[in-house]
Formats: structure tokens, C-alpha cells, sequence
């Protein structure tokens, strides 16, 4: 007999993936693109660290440099490119304004040399009076010697302003150097000095917000509490080279603090003697510069006198005996004599405290106040207060190259 195979036929197998599957495949795969997207910011920032200290310790070579070239630091120097006057020893409030004792401009000016001829000795000006006739080879404006290529200086002399402290009008100014060269008070025919660094790529350098060269003090980014800076390509960033100072900035476009040890007024080659009453001064006298956190052995003390008491900082949570704040430095700021600061990747800085916890020892939003970033009298225009708004641990991610 024939026999008969009986085929048993299943359902047919699914050849797509179930809703489940599906999700879940979704779910691993938005986890991993979260996973890269977390580690490629990560890389971002952490190069863009690598690449702000590089520029800093570039400055701090470049500060060397110009030291050996011209026996001293240079002064401090305001928005406007104005002298800053130092604070005496003797002043009431000396530890309070020492904390805005710093500048974003003298880092440009004195490394780079970007002004013209009438401004800091050297570079073709088409605009300036004491500049004009400093232009390329065979140009009609090249009567005198060819200085278009504008980086570098002349030496500053005795007072770091190339004498403009002596001038009749805007002493210390901008408009008081333009004067001195005009009236031939300044020796603008000696060695070219710098630039003390290599020129910075672009995003690097940018110029301040200005009113025919005076600082708009109301260009302040009210999220960063830092100066508004164009760069090139942005409207406004191409305008006379005399107007608007130039600043460094690091990798978040925040210009980069340059700080050093106090003097006395009018000599920035001098120097406060170590038995200098009240006390002498220290880098460690700016709070912003103190390091976060201490590798075991690395930390030390630094008060300052002030009325009755002895001064840290300003957290009021660590008062007591006749002692103010967290005192707390490093053997490094100790032995320094100058440094460079940036904010970091969240461009904000707290000048009172070194540990800055949100709410802690006056750290709430209405306790501080920042005239930004002084106003002792002695600089022209005005200078807007503002409150330091509450911070948490923004200090923390603070970038610090010091110099000795």
C-alpha cells in the first residue's frame, strides 16, 4: 500500500522585531549616543583647559621676558588702558580692594604691543598724528621708517606708561602717551621689544566694548559677571586700533586676570621691604587665586591686619578670636610675584572666598558688592557697583598660572 507522509506545517516564524525589542534596542542606543555624547564634551573641556593653560604659561614666559628686558613688571592698567594706582598699605580698606586689584588689559599691552607708534612707541597708525608716518615701504605715509608690522614696543620707562604720568593732561591716559610722543618726551628710537609670546590663534584675542576709547563700563555680561569681548568677525570688532583695549582670553572667550604684587604708587620697579608695617604684601592676599583644594603639605597661612583684626577671607562662618575668614594659601602664591587667572568653563569668579558654598559665611547674594572692578578716585569715568550674585563652588574650576 502507498504510504502517505503527513507534512506538519507551524505558523510561520515573525522575521521583524517586537514592540519590546524594539524599545529596548531604542533604550541602548540612546544610552550609548548619551555615554559618547557626555565623553566628547568631556574631551571638549578638558582641552579646552589643556589649551587655556598652555596660553597662560606662554604668559607667564612671556611676563619672564619682558622682566629681563626692562628690569621690572608692568603697572596695571584699567579697561580704558588708564595707570592704575596702587592702594597704600596704610589704607582702611586695603584687603577689600586689593581683591580688585588686577588687569585685563596690561596682558595685551605690554605682550603683544598692539598700539601704534604714538601709544607705546612702535606701529604704523594711519589715524594717529605720532603714528601716521610709520607705513609700509613705499607707501606715501613711509617718510620716517617702516613699522606696519604694529607688535611690539618701546621700552615703557620708570613709570610703565612710556611717561605719560608727566604728561599735562590725562596723566596716566591713553590720550596723556599720545601727548608725550607728540612733544618728543619719549625715547621712541631704541631697541624693539616682543611681542613676548606667539601670537594667539583666532577666538584668543578680543577687544573690549568702548566709547572713543573709554571703556563702556555697562558691557557686562550679567550671567558671567565678566566684560563683554568681540572678536574678530563680530560687528563692532574691526574699528580704529586705538579704540577698545585688546585683552588674552582662554578658551570660553573670558579675558584672563593678570595680577601682581602691590608697589608704591608711580614705580612698578619698586617693591614693598619684607619688614613693611602693616604687613607685606603677598599674592596670597587675592582670595580668587588660592587654590580649591591642598595636596597634604602644600598649604600654609596668610592674614592680613585690618583695624582690630587679622583677615583671611571673607567667610564669616570661620570667625573667631579676633581672626576673619578662611586663611588658608599656598607656599607657592608665597614665594610668587605674579600670576594669571581664568575663570574656567563656567566664566564666574567669587573674589571673597576661597571655598565659595552656596549660602555660607555671607556668600548669599547680598552681603558683597563689586565696583567693577575699583573705583579708589584716582582713574577716570565711572565705575557701575553690581551684587555678587549667591555662587556655588565656582572657584573650584579656577585656572591659575603663578610667575616668580
Amino acid at each position: 500500500m502507498p504510504m502517505h507522509r503527513h507534512v506538519v506545517r507551524g505558523r510561520p516564524q515573525p522575521t521583524g522585531f517586537t514592540l519590546v525589542e524594539l524599545v529596548v534596542v531604542m533604550g541602548i542606543i540612546a544610552l550609548l549616543v548619551s555615554v559618547l555624547v557626555i565623553a566628547v564634551s568631556g574631551a571638549r573641556e578638558s582641552a579646552r583647559v589643556a589649551s587655556t593653560s598652555t596660553t597662560m604659561n606662554s604668559m607667564v614666559q612671556g611676563m619672564v621676558a619682558f622682566r629681563e628686558d626692562v628690569g621690572y613688571l608692568p603697572p596695571l592698567l584699567d579697561e580704558s588702558r588708564s595707570l592704575m594706582e596702587p592702594p597704600p598699605l596704610d589704607d582702611g580698606n586695603i584687603f577689600e580692594r586689593m581683591q580688585g586689584f588686577y588687569s585685563i588689559t596690561t596682558p595685551a599691552e605690554y605682550l603683544l604691543g598692539y598700539g601704534g607708534h604714538g601709544m607705546d612707541g612702535y606701529g604704523w597708525d594711519a589715524v594717529c598724528e605720532v603714528g601716521k608716518d610709520y607705513g609700509p615701504a613705499g607707501s606715501s605715509s613711509a617718510s620716517l621708517s617702516d613699522e606696519s608690522e604694529r607688535w611690539g614696543i618701546r621700552n615703557p620707562g620708570a613709570d610703565g606708561v612710556w611717561t605719560s604720568t608727566y604728561a599735562r593732561e590725562g596723566k596716566g591716559t591713553l590720550s596723556g602717551r599720545v601727548e608725550r610722543f607728540a612733544a618728543g618726551k619719549v625715547s621712541d628710537n631704541g631697541p624693539v621689544l616682543g611681542p613676548y609670546m606667539a601670537l594667539p590663534g583666532r577666538g584668543v584675542i578680543g577687544r573690549l566694548v568702548s566709547n572713543n576709547g573709554v571703556w563702556d563700563g555697562t558691557s557686562i555680561d550679567s550671567a558671567s559677571g565678566q566684560p563683554v569681548v568681540l572678536f574678530e568677525g563680530d560687528e563692532g570688532y574691526d574699528q580704529d586700533p586705538s579704540r577698545g583695549a585688546h585683552v588674552i582670553c582662554d578658551a570660553w572667550g573670558t579675558p584672563i586676570r593678570f595680577y601682581r604684587l602691590n608697589y608704591p604708587g608711580g614705580n612698578p620697579a619698586q617693591r614693598y621691604p619684607a619688614t613693611k608695617q602693616p604687613y607685606c604684601p603677598s599674592m596670597s592676599q587675592f582670595i580668587a587665586l588660592r587654590p580649591w583644594d591642598f595636596e597634604p603639605g602644600s598649604s600654609t597661612e596668610f592674614l592680613v591686619p585690618s583695624g582690630n583684626d587679622l583677615w583671611g577671607d571673607y567667610n564669616s562662618t570661620m570667625d573667631g578670636d579676633g581672626r576673619r575668614g578662611d586663611s588658608l594659601t599656598s607656599f607657592e602664591l608665597q614665594s610668587g610675584e605674579f600670576a594669571f587667572l581664568s575663570a574656567g568653563p563656567d566664566r564666574r569668579i567669587n573674589n571673597w572666598q576661597r571655598n565659595d558654598a552656596a549660602g555660607v559665611g555671607g556668600n548669599d547674594g547680598t552681603n558683597f558688592n563689586d565696583d567693577w572692578h575699583y573705583n579708589w578716585g584716582t582713574i577716570p569715568g565711572t565705575s557701575p557697583q553690581y551684587p555678587v550674585p549667591e555662587t556655588e563652588e565656582v572657584n573650584r574650576d579656577n585656572i591659575v598660572e603663578v610667575g616668580s
